[in-house]
């Protein structure tokens, strides 16, 4: 018994040893992303959230200057997001529609 405990133990201490908290995540990505010249380079990211209740969500984001396209999944839901600095276009692919704004730079 001792030593199902012991083992139990060190596993979850060996899990919370190498696990991230959100901050340093946040942190981490914060170095990154300032390591470069965004409107030159620009860049990309990919995220996969597993939750249990609510499911999985995935999004990619490319980014270049003022201009943004995400791509986002969460169940059979599937929306690709096009923004120039001055039009949004939202495609929302399970419904096949297309909503086209004027995107407003003081409100953001």
């Amino acid at each position: 018994m001792k030593k199902l405990v012991l083992t139990l133990m060190s596993l979850a201490l060996s899990v919370a040893a190498f696990a991230q908290s959100p901050e340093e995540i946040v942190s981490r990505m914060d170095a990154r992303m300032s390591s470069f010249d965004p409107e030159k380079d620009g860049f990309g990211m990919v995220m996969e959230m597993k939750m249990p209740i609510i499911g999985t969500f995935a999004a990619q984001i490319l980014s270049r200057g003022d201009k943004i396209r995400m791509e986002m999944h969460k169940g059979d839901n599937h929306n690709i997001s096009w923004e120039d600095g001055k039009t949004e276009w939202d495609y929302d692919v399970t419904k096949n529609e297309i909503e086209i704004k004027n995107v407003d730079k003081k409100k953001d």
